[in-house]
């Protein structure tokens, strides 16, 4: 074997040896970045997993606070159809609770007195003499006043403006002369008669509670 043979064949092996060497170092580097994006694709397939975790516990929190607020509305709704079907002197015994809460037995009883707790009651007051009182049969039409309404508003001519036979209108105007006068305006209460229809007035802030 010659020289140039000998040196030839080292050549050749060398080559063969760094081809082997490339070969399994690209194996290397190529298993290393497919290891990598492995690690990756799963990272993000968990962060995927725990945001829909979280989505879906987000969803059933949502759906538990709508459904709270569907009970509750129609608990509303069934409270609503028993005070609109409720009789009208429940219905504006409740309505006073709104105005004179802080007096409340004593309200119903001097309105129930007035008005019998009707909204559209009307009363005309005539002079007979130095006194004044209802007028009689026939002497309307000589009033000098008119009470109106639930709270029996006392106006000055012979009839009530629309607005008093509104229940909340009249008594937040009875509200107001309340507030300056206390129950000096209403015969009612003045006269003690209120005190006959307490019973009764109980009766009715039972069924409002």
């Amino acid at each position: 074997m010659t020289h140039l043979t000998r040196r030839r064949q080292t050549i050749e092996i060398r080559i063969a040896t760094l081809v082997i060497i490339a070969i399994a170092g690209l194996g290397y580097f190529a298993q290393s970045h497919i290891n990598q994006q492995v690690h990756t694709v799963r990272a993000e397939a968990n962060t995927q997993v725990e945001q829909t975790e979280a989505s879906n516990s987000a969803i059933l929190d949502r759906q538990k606070e709508l459904q709270s607020q569907l009970e509750n509305a129609e608990k509303e709704v069934e409270k609503l159809k028993k005070q609109v079907s409720a009789p009208e002197p429940i219905r504006m015994a409740r309505i006073v609770k709104e105005f004179f809460v802080d007096d409340y037995t004593t309200a119903l009883a001097v309105f129930i007195g007035e008005s019998g707790l009707n909204p559209k009651a009307m009363g005309w007051n005539c002079q007979y003499g130095d006194v004044s009182k209802a007028c009689a049969k026939g002497d309307r039409h000589t009033a000098w006043s008119v009470d109106c309404g639930l709270t029996q508003l006392n106006i000055i001519g012979q009839t009530c403006p629309d607005w008093t036979f509104n229940p909340r209108e009249n008594l937040k105007a009875a509200r107001a002369k309340y507030d300056r006068r206390g129950w000096q305006p209403w015969v009612a209460h003045w006269s003690g008669g209120y005190k006959g229809n307490i019973n009764r007035a109980l009766a009715y802030a039972k069924e409002v509670e």
